[in-house]
């Protein structure tokens, strides 16, 4: 008899009385797809559809990219109002972010499959001047 190391009751003993161990399984993403956890544990996955996935990505992206340029975008009305130039490195930083978006926008597109979609990892986003 084979004991859990959480309590004194044998496995064997669980096992007779249909209690059996479940193991740790990953649950699908439900942002990808629709989720059915089966009685023994796994999980059944349907790929919700791929043209409505890459539009809630994309639109998941320009919040993270408006959320990100707002607090620096008085330094562009600033300039654009006054004349004086905006700092080199914060016309950098907001070109650089938006060169991350496209990217990741692209392979959004280039997306065959919503697998692919769930293995397209955002890098962290460059750091603004003020960092």
């Amino acid at each position: 008899c084979s004991r859990d190391w959480s309590s004194d009751v044998c496995s064997s003993d669980l096992a007779a009385i249909g209690i059996i161990e479940m193991q740790d399984v990953a649950v699908p993403n439900s942002k990808y797809y629709y989720v059915h956890q089966l009685p023994n544990g796994q999980y059944h996955k349907i790929p919700r559809d791929l043209t409505q996935s890459k539009q809630a990505l994309i639109q998941e992206i320009n919040r993270e990219v408006s959320r990100l340029l707002a607090p620096s975008d008085y330094r562009v009305i600033k300039a654009v109002e006054t004349g004086e130039a905006m700092p080199e490195s914060w016309k950098t930083w907001r070109s650089t972010i938006r060169s991350q978006a496209a990217a990741l926008k692209s392979a959004i597109d280039a997306a065959e499959a919503v697998e692919q979609l769930e293995n397209i990892r955002t890098a962290p986003w460059a750091a603004s001047p003020d960092q």
